[in-house]
């Protein structure tokens, strides 16, 4: 092979490596992007839940002070004679 030929054969092998490099980066990239949308999802999802548990306390008790007040619901009158 000629000398110029030889360079030819590197730049082309250099214009490989870049491209390489450049994806490879890109695939990092993405890969990082998805790890911190995955860690934002969880993140939210535990968040969601800790609101659920609150509203579901919050709710309990409710339900609990009703059923020990006797004068919470007073049934009509029209509905007294099937009870």
């Amino acid at each position: 092979m000629s000398p110029f030929q030889d360079s030819k054969l590197l730049t082309e092998s250099q214009i490989f490596q870049e491209e390489v490099a450049a994806e490879t980066k890109e695939d990092d990239n993405r890969n990082r992007q998805k790890l911190h949308q995955a860690q934002h999802a969880r993140s939210c999802t535990r968040r969601q839940s800790r609101l659920d548990n609150g509203l579901i306390v919050m709710i309990q008790q409710q339900i609990a002070i009703l059923a020990s007040d006797t004068t919470a619901f007073v049934l009509p009158e029209r509905w007294k004679r099937w009870s």
